[in-house]
């Protein structure tokens, strides 16, 4: 079979078997360059033509192109090439074009950090030349040739990083010296530079680049270097680049995620070793045995490190994480929710900016998914840092370990007047007194404790385990049952010889209490009493209530509480819910139980849906954020286990909420679900709704027409005309959002709610038209039914849409009362939108000092959202005060930011003549090739960073005082 291969990292060849193939100079090479920036997809016949004559046709294009085309096959084979209804396929494996190659080396890299260096560099050796080089400047190849050549300096910039994560400065140094003379305003190389400088001793000459590099930007682009480069000039003046900096931003705390109450005893040395290992490096893995306390030393480390540091702590709970969803799970654990490109990209880049410590609890069972998330942190966040536990070492480079052994336990021949003082038979002392207050450790009993701790190995979940008997039974009889059972748990077979003792807790359960136990391994986090009420109902077999029985399995030290608002929360530790688990598979309960919990899930959702539609939405909204993790676990399950009926309405359900944001992986799920059950039209409107909300406009109307075709009940047909209109509104197709809100307002068998939120939706159709005499009405309408029903989220969205409408002071009111009561119910977009109305209204008004009062957290809220729409106007919006307030530059870089930014929306209505003037108006003032340089600097920036910049712009440029 011939070999053909295809190179446009650099001049465009072909070669077929290893021998390069001569395609003649002008259209043939210009037509193949175009099927190359779209392998494997069809290219149209038009843009074929506009590739191969640029706009100086022939007189009979199409026959013309034929011609091209049948020359093009006899030098590249018959087959190649091939012709559909839509147009013309270069059809050849995406492998054998030397950019797909290159994509696929650079993503491995970030994936597998063990490896980085070596996949770089076989990337970064296919670059020849200029991506495209020949064509680069025609608009067919345009955009892939720049976005190729940004791949490959963010490769360069990777492969330093990994020098310096090796300990070869020198080498990263001349890496990139080299990049930076092409491209001497790339940020984060200067900032990788600067570390290499520092690393190699050259302090000084570190900070004599810094101010090159600072008095360049000024002279050429008007613009001060970025908050880290100048956080990282500081901290090279104090000598102090080993430690991650202090956030000039208060700490907010972390919320408790395991009960850290009881006494913590024997580990003062390793709690000090733990704050100082991860003060001094990026990442830093506590290993042990299971139930050795690893997540409970981490727990204790938390606060301590918040103060070490000042930087924040976010805990990403792994246990019931599938493996491919660590990445996911910690974008969501870091409060973004929704981000251009992958998850991990979307924690590093908001790691680079926001610097903290991220903590991977219970790695072991995703451990490769763990460490390449570990390490890609460690390697390009330098400031941030990376906690994780996990019972083997993540192996990444420059990790450290803190290996955590079980408690000292008392020699049997020992002083007994001194048994007491060890730390096992303390922990065992006070985890009984919580049980029986009376109980105590005596000269004439302590042997007997110490027994008890040596033979569990002072295991801390052990010791919980025992003392929950001890506390009823008594220390001899229960030395003589673990002397009976002979459960040694570290004799050699390994960590899992810990699940002898719980399963020796196990047995002493009652039947009952059992079943209750492993039917409780299937929710995925913390769980409530009204919960287990829920699930256990679902189950047809049970009959009897569970209050007692949880008591017992708390008692028993099986579960564990701890308080949540006003009400009590249950939780598993990992290695009883693994073996609950096992148990639910052994008795071949496991199906029956998931089942029952999808249904459950299900039944809960739809009650949310109407119940958000309401008089009882805050309620509602609160129990959503609350069961997040389960909608996405019931969500999955059911899709995997191809149950339409309950995905499809579980997947509605979700969707009903109206105003509430239940995560990307529930937007993923749903969209999957509806191209499995494409005779489902529930599952499919759904999926419209859910790719819509996720920006991709295209695929979700052609999803909710194919649902409108099958509809045949009002929730189908009312998902359906959403999806599309919301497309249309994203698209700037006014007239055919305003047919599809109009469709919905006549539907008299939905609920009141969602013909009111159409209303308001029509009101804004109508103000981006300029018509604000018919958004007003329309809005009015909208408030009104929002009231009627009770649907506090509704109303908040029809406040701001009148807002949008009025004018004057009380636009600015209007919009502030929709984003007070959003934030009554937790309608976080609803509160942005009316936010970033409000900043525009202010800006616009001349306000300015109260705009920047709303400026940081809108910066900061959009941001961690990923609702990146929002995030982007903001900005716009920004660079007009910035203009106002005489910082051209500042603006230029903010405008030409999100002009160049795929996920930014196109100005609407007054909108864009009014940045088309400012566009004007920096250029003039400003001249061409400055503002040239500054969009070159702006697309080189990621967005996050690009937000962090806007930060520091309204902390530092603008200050209200």
């Amino acid at each position: 079979m011939v070999d053909l291969r295809f190179g446009v990292l650099g001049p465009l060849e072909v070669r077929r078997d290893g021998t390069p193939v001569d395609v003649p100079s002008g259209r043939r090479r210009a037509v193949l360059a175009c099927l190359l920036t779209r392998v494997g997809r069809p290219v149209p016949a038009d843009a074929l033509v506009e590739a191969a004559w640029a706009g100086e046709l022939p007189a009979d294009p199409r026959s013309a192109l034929r011609t091209v085309l049948s020359r093009l096959r006899a030098v590249l084979g018959t087959g190649v090439i091939r012709a559909d209804a839509t147009g013309y396929i270069l059809d050849v494996p995406a492998e054998t074009v030397d950019a797909h190659r290159f994509e696929c080396l650079s993503r491995r890299a970030e994936q597998t950090p063990q490896d980085a260096a070596r996949l770089l560099d076989d990337a970064l050796a296919l670059w020849r030349g200029p991506a495209y080089a020949e064509f680069a400047d025609r608009g067919f190849a345009e955009f892939e040739a720049q976005s190729l050549d940004r791949m490959r300096r963010d490769a360069l910039e990777a492969r330093a990083s990994a020098a310096l994560a090796a300990g070869d400065p020198r080498a990263a140094a001349a890496r990139l010296e080299s990049l930076l003379a092409e491209q001497p305003f790339r940020e984060y190389a200067v900032e990788l530079l600067l570390t290499a400088l520092y690393a190699m001793g050259d302090h000084t000459g570190a900070l004599a680049r810094f101010r090159e590099y600072r008095a360049r930007l000024a002279a050429e682009l008007g613009l001060d270097p970025a908050p880290a480069l100048r956080e990282l000039e500081s901290r090279i003046l104090a000598h102090d680049l080993a430690r991650p900096p202090r956030r000039h931003r208060p700490a907010p705390d972390t919320p408790p995620w395991v009960d850290t109450s009881t006494a913590f005893v024997g580990r003062d040395s390793t709690l000090a070793e733990l704050v100082d290992a991860v003060a001094d490096c990026r990442l830093v893995t506590v290993t042990g045995v299971g139930g050795v306390g690893k997540t409970r030393a981490v727990a204790e480390a938390v606060p301590l490190l918040a103060e070490r540091l000042g930087t924040p702590v976010t805990v990403v709970q792994l246990a019931p994480v599938p493996a491919d969803r660590v990445d996911a799970a910690a974008a969501e654990a870091l409060g973004l929710h929704r981000s251009p490109g992958s998850a991990r990209t979307a924690v590093i880049e908001h790691l680079r900016v926001s610097p903290g410590v991220l903590v991977l609890d219970n790695c072991e069972h995703v451990r490769a998914e763990a460490a390449a998330l570990a390490g890609a942190v460690a390697t390009r966040c330098p400031s941030a840092r990376v906690l994780a536990t996990s019972r083997h070492r993540l192996g990444t480079p420059s990790e450290r370990l803190v290996p955590l052994e079980p408690l000292p336990t008392p020699d049997a021949l020992a002083d007994p007047d001194r048994m007491d003082l060890a730390a096992s038979v303390r922990v065992l002392t006070d985890r009984v007194r919580r049980l029986r207050s009376s109980f105590g450790v005596t000269r004439d009993n302590v042997a007997v404790a110490a027994d008890i701790c040596r033979r569990l190995d002072g295991l801390p979940l052990a010791l919980e385990l025992a003392a929950s008997r001890i506390a009823v039974l008594g220390l001899e009889p229960v030395r003589d049952r673990l002397a009976a059972e002979d459960l040694t748990l570290l004799d050699g077979h390994g960590p899992g010889n810990l699940h002898a003792v719980i399963d020796w807790s196990y047995r002493l359960l009652t039947p009952a209490q059992r079943d209750l136990l492993a039917l409780l391994a299937v929710f995925p986090a913390d769980f409530d009493p009204d919960a287990v009420a829920g699930l256990t109902a679902a189950c047809p077999r049970w009959e009897r209530p569970v209050t007692g029985d949880l008591g017992a399995l708390v008692e028993s030290s099986l579960l564990a509480t701890h308080p949540a608002d006003r009400d009590v929360r249950y939780r598993m530790l990992a290695v009883v819910r693994a073996f609950a688990a096992a148990r639910l598979r052994d008795t071949g309960g496991e199906t029956a139980a998931k089942r029952a919990y999808v249904r459950w899930v299900r039944r809960w959702t739809e009650r949310a849906a109407a119940d958000c539609a309401g008089p009882a939405s805050v309620e509602a909204f609160a129990r959503l954020r609350h069961r997040r993790a389960d909608i996405q676990q019931a969500l999955r399950w059911a899709v995997d286990a191809a149950d339409t009926t309950d995905a499809a309405r579980l997947a509605a359900a979700v969707q009903l909420c109206q105003h509430w944001q239940p995560g990307s992986e529930t937007f993923d799920l749903t969209a999957r679900l509806a191209e499995r059950c494409p005779e489902s039209a529930l599952a499919v409107a759904a999926g419209a709704c859910a790719v819509t909300h996720a920006g991709d406009t295209a695929r979700g109307r052609a999803l909710a027409e194919a649902a409108l075709t099958s509809a045949t009940t009002p929730h189908e047909r009312y998902l359906a005309h959403l999806a599309l209109g919301i497309a249309a509104m994203y698209r700037g197709d006014h007239d055919e959002s305003a047919r599809c809100w109009r469709a919905i307002t006549g539907m008299n068998d939905i609920a009141p709610a969602y013909r009111a939120s159409a209303h308001s939706s029509l009101s804004l159709t109508s103000c981006y038209r300029g018509d604000l005499a018919a958004a007003r009405r329309e809005a009015e309408i909208g408030v009104l039914g929002a009231e009627t029903a009770g649907a506090t989220a509704v109303h908040a969205f029809a406040l701001y849409a009148l807002g949008e409408a009025e004018t004057g002071d009380r636009k600015t009111e209007l919009l502030a009362a929709a984003a007070q009561k959003a934030e009554l119910v937790g309608a976080a977009h609803v509160g942005q939108v009316a936010r970033v109305a409000r900043l525009a209204a202010l800006v616009r008004a001349g306000r300015h000092d109260e705009a920047v009062d709303l400026l940081t957290p809108l910066l900061d809220g959009t941001r961690r959202a990923g609702t990146w729409p929002q995030l982007w106007t903001t900005m716009r919006i920004f660079a007009e005060l910035l203009a106002a307030r005489d910082h051209p530059h500042e603006a230029a870089l903010l405008l030409t930011g999100a002009d160049a930014a795929d996920t930014a929306p196109p100005p609407t209505g007054t909108d864009i003549a009014r940045y088309a003037a400012l566009t004007k108006t920096l250029h003039a003032r400003l001249g061409e090739e400055t503002v040239t340089g500054i969009a070159s600097l702006s697309r080189d920036i990621p967005p996050s960073q690009l937000a962090e910049r806007a930060r520091a712009m309204a902390t530092h440029l603008l200050p209200t005082h």
